[in-house]
């Protein structure tokens, strides 16, 4: 169901799907295929909003490049 980069792929078309497309339906537009109810899936889903959230609060936003002191 998920392809290595966290894609979701349909199962019985092997159609690449996007968030919003499985988000209110919970099936694959393009087939019909009914996706079950899976922590996997509702972190696909979810993931932007977590992101989003922990990015506001306090003590979760992390520099991504430190200068790191030269050895000599």
């Amino acid at each position: 169901m998920f392809s290595r980069e966290r894609r979701l792929v349909c199962p019985q078309c092997g159609e690449l799907l996007l968030r919003g497309d499985v988000e209110g339906f919970s099936s694959c537009p393009f087939c019909l295929f009914r996706f079950e109810d899976s922590p996997e899936l509702e972190d696909f889903i979810l993931e932007p909003e977590v992101d989003s959230w922990m990015k506001r609060q306090p003590g979760f936003t992390f520099r991504l490049i430190q200068q790191l002191p030269q050895e000599e």
